[in-house]
C-alpha cells in the first residue's frame, strides 16, 4: 500500500472510534491539519472540516470537496475479547489484503480518510480542497445531517466511501431508522430455562448485501420460536447496529414442564443449510431455575411482532431487477428488565416506498401497544444526467486503465443525499476501493486497489 496512506490508516485503526465516540478520531483530524499548517473547522458535533489553497497554476479552478466519515460499524467474532471503546484495531496483511483480528476492519470509511489524509499532504496539483470528516453516519448520517454547509466553498463533492474499485456511485437509496420500543410486566416463575443461540452467520451490510438472501438470525429465531407454545420469555438479545444483517441472536424461554428442544435444533440447522449458512452455529442450554419471565400475553405479543415483520428485499426497480428499490433491516432486538427495544433501518429510491414500509412497521408496533420513534430521515440521491464531475471521471479513468468506468446507483445510503439537500447545484461522485465483508468481521481492503484508487485521484485533482 502507498506508504502515505498507509500510515494514516494504522494511524487511525489505532484510535477507537465506534459510533457515538468520535472525539478522539475527530480531534486526531484537527491535530492532522495543524501540522501541516492547513486551516481546520471543528464545529460542535465533531464533524471536521481541512481546507488546503489550491497549487500553483490553479487558484482560478473552482474548489473541490472530498468527503468521507470517521466512525465505523463494530461487530467481533463470538470469541473475540476485542473492546472498541478502548483497543485499537489489529491489523493483519494477508494474500495482498488488509484485515483485521477477528472484528471489523474499519476500512469503511478509515480506508476513506487516510486516502483524503494522505492527499492533503501529498505534493501534487490541485484546486482548493475543502477535506470534509462527518462523525455518526452509520446510525443514520446524523452528522452530515448536523453540518452547516456555509463552511465549504465548492459545489464539487467526491465522496471516498464507496467499495468497489471501477464502480462510480451516482446516486443512492434514502432512509430512515424507526425504533420500537414494547413494556411489558415479569414475574417470579419455576421452571426449565432455555437459552437458544443462532450464531456465526454470514450477517453483511443492509445495504449493499440485502439482495443476498442472508438469514437474519433475529427474524430467525422468532420465525421458529413463534410456532411453539407453552413457554414464557425472559429475554431475547441479537444485533448490534440496525444497518448490519443480524448474524447472532440469543433468546431465553422458560417452560414449566421439560421441553424436548431437540427437533427445533434440528429444524433450526436445516434452515440454515438450506439458506447458504452452513457455517451457523445452533446452540441450546437447559437450566432449572427460578426466573423472571414475561408474561403469557407480552410473550405472544412479542413473537407475534418478529414473526409478523417484513424483512429484506420489498420491491426490485422496475427496469433493473439486480438493483434493490426498497428494503427493510431488522437489525437489534435488546432485552433490559421489562423493556424489548427494537431497531429496523428502512432504505429506498421512492421516498413514497421508503414511507409506506415505514407506515407497515408502525401498524405492527400498534397491534401490540408498542411505542416507536422514527430517526434521521434523509432523501436518496438521485442520478444527474449532466454531471460535469462524473465526465471528468469517465474520462480520467478511460487515459489510466482503458476501460470504461462503470457508472451504477446502489441501495445503500450515502451522505451526497443530504449535501444535495443542503446546496442544490451541488455535482457528487462517490468512489472506493474494494472492501469486502463491510459490517462483518470478514471485512477486508485489497492493498493494491488502494494503491490505484489514490493515484487516479491525484490525476482526477489534476484535471479539476
Amino acid at each position: 500500500m502507498n506508504d502515505l496512506v498507509y500510515k494514516y490508516f494504522k494511524e487511525i485503526s489505532e484510535i477507537p472510534r465506534e459510533t457515538y465516540h468520535i472525539e478522539k478520531i475527530s480531534n486526531y483530524l484537527v491535530n492532522c491539519a495543524k501540522r501541516l499548517n492547513l486551516e481546520v473547522i471543528q464545529d460542535e458535533l465533531g464533524n471536521v472540516v481541512i481546507k488546503k489553497e489550491a497549487s500553483e497554476g490553479y487558484f482560478d479552478h473552482a474548489p473541490i470537496i472530498i468527503q468521507g466519515h470517521m466512525d465505523m460499524v463494530c461487530q467481533k467474532t463470538k470469541d473475540s475479547l476485542h473492546n472498541f471503546l478502548t483497543d485499537p484495531i489489529e491489523i493483519i496483511e494477508e494474500n495482498g489484503y488488509l484485515r483485521a483480528n477477528q472484528t471489523t476492519l474499519g476500512a469503511d470509511d478509515g480506508i476513506g480518510m487516510a486516502i483524503t489524509l494522505a492527499l492533503l499532504e501529498s505534493d501534487i496539483k490541485h484546486p482548493k480542497i475543502e477535506a470534509l470528516f462527518t462523525v455518526n453516519e452509520e446510525v443514520g448520517m446524523e452528522g452530515a445531517i448536523g453540518f452547516n454547509f456555509r463552511n465549504l466553498d465548492g459545489n464539487r463533492l467526491i465522496n471516498v466511501d464507496s467499495e468497489d474499485e471501477g464502480i462510480l456511485t451516482a446516486g443512492c437509496a434514502g432512509g430512515v431508522r424507526v425504533d420500537v420500543t414494547y413494556t411489558g410486566v415479569k414475574e417470579e416463575k419455576d421452571g426449565y430455562l432455555y437459552t437458544l443461540t443462532i450464531s456465526n452467520l454470514l450477517g453483511g451490510h443492509s445495504g449493499i448485501d440485502i439482495n443476498k438472501n442472508r438469514v437474519n438470525a433475529i427474524k430467525c429465531v422468532g420465525d421458529f420460536l413463534s410456532k411453539i407454545d407453552g413457554y414464557f420469555l425472559v429475554s431475547i438479545d441479537g444485533g448490534k447496529v440496525d444497518n448490519a444483517i443480524c448474524d447472532e441472536c440469543t433468546i431465553k424461554i422458560l417452560f414449566e414442564e421439560k421441553f424436548d428442544y431437540h427437533e427445533l435444533v434440528h429444524s433450526i440447522k436445516d434452515y440454515l443449510e438450506q439458506n447458504g449458512e452452513k457455517q451457523g452455529i445452533v446452540s441450546i442450554h437447559e437450566d432449572f431455575i427460578k426466573e423472571k419471565v414475561f408474561s403469557d400475553l407480552d410473550t405472544t405479543k412479542i413473537m407475534q411482532y418478529i414473526s409478523q415483520s417484513k424483512n429484506g428485499v420489498i420491491a426490485d426497480e422496475e427496469q433493473l431487477d439486480s438493483l434493490v428499490k426498497t428494503s427493510l433491516n431488522f437489525g437489534v432486538i435488546k432485552t433490559k428488565d421489562d423493556i424489548i427495544y427494537m431497531n429496523h433501518s428502512v432504505r429506498s429510491s421512492n421516498d413514497n416506498e421508503r414511507d409506506e414500509v415505514v407506515q407497515m412497521i408502525l401498524d405492527n408496533a400498534q397491534n401490540i401497544q408498542a411505542s416507536t420513534e422514527l430517526r434521521n430521515p434523509y432523501s436518496g440521491w438521485k442520478f444527474n444526467d449532466n454531471s460535469q464531475l462524473r465526465n471528468i471521471f469517465e474520462e480520467v479513468y478511460q487515459e489510466m486503465f482503458h476501460k470504461d468506468l462503470v457508472i451504477d446507483v446502489v441501495h445503500a445510503g450515502l451522505e451526497c443525499g443530504i449535501f444535495i439537500g443542503k446546496r442544490d447545484n451541488l455535482d457528487c461522485v462517490s468512489i472506493g476501493p474494494n472492501i469486502l465483508g463491510a459490517h462483518t468481521p470478514e471485512e477486508k481492503v485489497e492493498i493494491a486497489s488502494v494503491n490505484r484508487t489514490f493515484e487516479y485521484l491525484i490525476k482526477i485533482l489534476e484535471k479539476l
